[in-house]
C-alpha cells in the first residue's frame, strides 16, 4: 500500500479507521484526525522504541550538564557550563519541546542567568536570548 499523502510505500501507522499513512506524514498533519476520512486518531508520543531511547539518551545527558553547572565554583568554568548546557538544549529543541514544564523552567532560568551574568559585569552567552522565545 501508498501512503496517500505522500505516495510512497507506507508501512508505519495504520490508524484505528483501518487507513495506512507513514508516521512522518500523519505527524505533519498535525491534526487529530484522519486525512481521508476525518475519524479522529491517536498518534504515539513516539513514533517507535528507537525515538524513545534517544529522547531519554538527551534528556540524561542535560541532567548530566546541569549537576554540573550546579556544582561548579569557578565563575568562568560555570559559564563554559553553562553555554554547553545551552548549546545541548538548543540543538535538540525539538525533543525537549515535547515537555511543556521544562519549556517553562528553561525560559525562567535563562533570564535568570542573564541577569547573574550582568550582575557580575560579565558579557552573557549570546545564545541566552535564543531561550528568551524558546
Amino acid at each position: 500500500m501508498k501512503c496517500p499523502i505522500c505516495f510512497k510505500r507506507a508501512t508505519n501507522y495504520t490508524t484505528e479507521c483501518k487507513h495506512l499513512f507513514c508516521i512522518g506524514c500523519l505527524r505533519k498533519w498535525k491534526k487529530t484526525t484522519c486525512p481521508i476520512c476525518r475519524q479522529a486518531i491517536t498518534l504515539p508520543s513516539y513514533p517507535n522504541t528507537r525515538s524513545r531511547i534517544i529522547a531519554h539518551q538527551v534528556y540524561s545527558q542535560a541532567k548530566r550538564l546541569l549537576d554540573a553547572v550546579e556544582n561548579m565554583k569557578s565563575l568562568i568554568n560555570k559559564r563554559k557550563h553553562i553555554i554547553t548546557l545551552l548549546q545541548y538544549i538548543w540543538y535538540h529543541r525539538i525533543i525537549f519541546r515535547q515537555d511543556l514544564a521544562f519549556v517553562r523552567i528553561i525560559r525562567r532560568r535563562s533570564k535568570v542567568l542573564h541577569a547573574e551574568f550582568v550582575k557580575l559585569k560579565m558579557n552573557p552567552p549570546k545564545i541566552l536570548k535564543q531561550f528568551y522565545t524558546f
